[in-house]
């Protein structure tokens, strides 16, 4: 055995130990790449599921009050309402602020129109993890989202849609969260990286 180490090619001997070395590393990188979607898939599917207070009116609220959804006076309302979602996101004031921000304006536009939502639900169907890479993932998911609303006399009706969100999350103190969420009734909000601390 040693004689046939002595003789044979160093150069063929040392490309199979990095050849194999190499395929060790891309099947543990695969199985903690498929171990990651697994928890941002879970992540996703909660947050759809969750984020049905981004469409729903304050209760406490009254419809009938034009003071009531001027922005210094919904946005605390809001930021409280939706507060649940908080621990999705990054740790970082102005990227929740931004959520809350996007809630006025599909609010401010359902009041202006004279519908105002007073129950939603969300139904994830799909959830397509688009791509994983350096700490950061891109998810689009689609679900189907039930508004109730009450006009200004007081009817009230409902809207199916289907709709598709993206998401995109950043890995941050060993943990996936949230960094910023768009989709086809609100204004999407993206953070400000430079105020986010990469983990």
């Amino acid at each position: 055995m040693k004689k046939w180490l002595h003789n044979a090619n160093r150069g063929i001997i040392l490309l199979a130990i990095v050849v194999l070395g190499v395929f060790i590393f891309l099947i543990f990188d695969a199985i903690k790449t498929n171990q990651q979607k697994a928890v941002i898939r879970d992540l996703s599917y909660q947050f759809i599921s969750d984020s049905h207070t981004l469409f729903t009116f304050p209760s406490e609220m009254d419809l009938s009050d034009r003071e009531a959804v001027k922005k210094e006076n919904l946005t605390p309302v809001l930021s409280q309402n939706v507060s649940p979602l908080f621990q999705y996101m990054v740790d970082n004031e102005a990227v929740r602020m931004s959520l809350v921000d996007g809630c006025y304006n599909f609010m401010y536009g359902c009041f202006f129109n004279e519908r105002y939502p007073i129950s939603c639900t969300r139904t994830p169907t799909e959830i397509n993890i688009i791509e994983v890479y350096r700490g950061s993932a891109t998810v689009d998911v689609t679900s189907n989202t039930v508004i109730e609303y009450r006009n200004a006399e007081g009817d009230s009706f409902s809207t199916t849609s289907t709709m598709t969100d993206t998401l995109l999350f950043l890995y941050q103190d060993g943990q996936w969260k949230l960094a910023a969420y768009s989709n086809g009734l609100m204004s999407s909000f993206q953070s400000d990286t430079d105020y986010i601390e990469y983990g």
